[in-house]
């Protein structure tokens, strides 16, 4: 397939609209995509196909020298799910960075099981990786077998441990709310994201979306959860809201679980950045999504907001 026709975009806002972690001023910003799918099969996750499709990395680098070298973009956001599924295409991607001019940053996401390689978090380093995205999602084991994580509660401690210490910012995510879930697991998010945030980004914990076509989708339609997929559409309104409860606890419970959360969260985070005023804000946004009382409080879409610095 042909590339963009990026001469028909109006680059210049594209590049300078994103504000990605590790990124200055300066740095020009786009988004990329190398390939589709995942090894894993959680589920949460809908997808047409199984497996992972992967374009070769000549084919990927031809497409970032036209936006490097026409464009003057240096740093890449990599939006696909699985980005690093081994070390030989990352050696092979790294190899070709020469082909790109200037100081060359980028993010990306991989599973956990990555990180336990030093050596890979070592050449991410050194190849300009400012943030890596991990589906940390839980840290209860029950939860995590229950979802089809493929993966241990240690692997997530160990993932972002490592990451940090390669002087990488993990990308913490969580959903809340899933099968086997409860108030207790979400106290040791809320503590594993106090913990280990290296202010690269403003994490917050979201509840799980049994999109049609997932497995859990249809564990909600055997359970009487869920009529159907127009029963779906009509619920679902904002990826922040409850659409199926699958907790032991009332719905309004559980949206003042993630309120309480939440707020500690984004507190904790204004409070290190030397701003803490910027907190109640977000808090209150989040109160009327919870707890709408018109179709504006529905509108919020979540708290990390990518504005460009300004220049010093």
């Amino acid at each position: 397939m042909p590339f963009p026709s990026w001469d028909l975009f109006p680059i210049s806002e594209y590049a300078s609209n994103f504000h990605f972690t590790g990124a200055t001023s300066e740095d020009r910003t786009m988004s990329v995509l190398t390939s589709r799918g995942c090894v894993n099969q959680c589920s949460f996750c809908q997808r047409i196909e199984s497996g992972l499709r992967v374009r070769s990395i000549d084919n990927v680098f031809d497409e970032l020298e036209v936006l490097n070298k026409q464009y003057g973009i240096n740093y890449f956001m990599f939006e696909d799910e699985m980005f690093v599924p081994h070390m030989q295409r990352l050696k092979s991607f790294s190899d070709s960075l020469h082909r790109l001019e200037g100081d060359i940053k980028y993010w990306c996401s991989a599973r956990v099981d990555l990180a336990k390689d030093r050596e890979v978090l070592k050449l991410l380093k050194e190849s300009g990786c400012q943030l890596l995205s991990f589906g940390l999602e839980s840290l209860d084991q029950n939860v995590l077998d229950l979802m089809r994580k493929n993966t241990q509660v240690e692997d997530n401690y160990r993932a972002v441990e490592n990451t940090l210490r390669a002087g990488i910012h993990p990308g913490l995510n969580f959903i809340w709310g899933n099968l086997g879930d409860s108030l207790e697991s979400l106290d040791k998010i809320v503590h594993f994201l106090i913990n280990y945030d290296s202010l690269g980004q403003l994490r917050t914990v979201r509840p799980v979306t049994p999109y049609p076509g997932s497995l859990l989708y249809s564990q909600a339609i055997s359970q009487g959860k869920l009529e159907g997929p127009g029963d779906f559409f009509k619920r679902f309104t904002n990826s922040d809201r409850i659409t199926v409860n699958f907790l032991d606890i009332p719905e309004v419970e559980a949206y003042n679980a993630l309120l309480e959360a939440n707020s500690v969260l984004v507190r904790n985070y204004y409070q290190k950045k030397g701003n803490p005023e910027s907190s109640q804000p977000v808090i209150d946004a989040f109160r009327r999504l919870y707890f709408p009382t018109c179709p504006e409080d529905l509108k919020f879409r979540g708290v990390r907001h990518y504005e460009k610095p300004l220049k010093q």
